[in-house]
């Protein structure tokens, strides 16, 4: 009878460890769950302007193009796209780097060089009946003073409104300047263009671990309270 009753006590411990574990490894798992998007509504595509950064990520300007005069060095970046639910819209798909843009053009005396990247977007947000070009990437040589738009102007054709908001670049879209699309179209386009950050994959690949430790740990109570049942049931 005690042999059971502390091979009970051990297994029901162990039980209630490894319970405490699982639960908190499933709330954990549910808290980092990113909420669903809803796929219903309408959002904007447009033409965005980004910044390169100097691991070849983009971030989004805090200024228009007609307000940013890019240095020396630099990378700009354009991308047709549209946001979901009040998100920012897509990044350029090609890499934000200078070296690869840049480095078959050689520098001139008193002008900077600049790489340009022009992301065309998905068939998920082109306007009816157009198709996306391929996407371009020039290094434009320019004066120092030279705004993104201008230094855009060396790599495509611009089309703009008097106030400068950019509608089309080297003739697409060939009308119009942005304009509501469905949200499931924005999904549709982010989930067909992959991000330039890496994914993490931390969750993924430890959310086991308190599984197993929580096994161990079982397995070590019962384990145990075998031994001491031996041992008091030999004495």
């Amino acid at each position: 009878m005690r042999f059971r009753s502390l091979l009970t006590f051990f297994a029901t411990l162990g039980a209630l460890v490894a319970v405490s574990l699982f639960g908190s490894a499933a709330t954990a798992s549910a808290t980092e769950s990113p909420n669903p998007v809803s796929s219903t509504g309408t959002t904007y595509v447009y033409w965005s302007y980004w910044n390169g950064q100097a691991d070849g990520t983009w971030a989004a300007s805090n200024v228009g193009a007609g307000s940013d005069t890019p240095a020396d060095g630099s990378v700009i970046g354009w991308r047709w796209s549209a946001g979901a639910s009040g998100d920012i819209n897509q990044p350029p798909r090609e890499a934000a780097s200078f070296a690869a843009i840049c480095d078959s053009t050689p520098p001139q005396a008193g002008q900077k060089r600049v790489g340009v990247v022009i992301d065309f977007g998905t068939p998920a947000v082109a306007p009816d009946g157009q198709t996306p070009p391929a996407n371009v990437t020039k290094c434009v040589v320019g004066a120092p003073t030279e705004n993104g738009l201008q230094v855009t102007s060396g790599a495509a054709a611009e089309r703009s409104t008097p106030e400068g908001q950019v509608c089309g670049l080297d003739g697409y879209p060939a009308t119009g300047c942005g304009g509501p699309v469905p949200v499931a179209s924005a999904i549709a386009e982010a989930s067909a263009a992959p991000s330039t950050a890496p994914a993490s994959t931390e969750s993924s690949s430890t959310s086991w671990v308190p599984f197993v430790i929580g096994l161990l740990i079982l397995l070590a109570l019962i384990a145990g309270g075998v031994a001491i049942a031996k041992n008091r049931k030999r004495e």
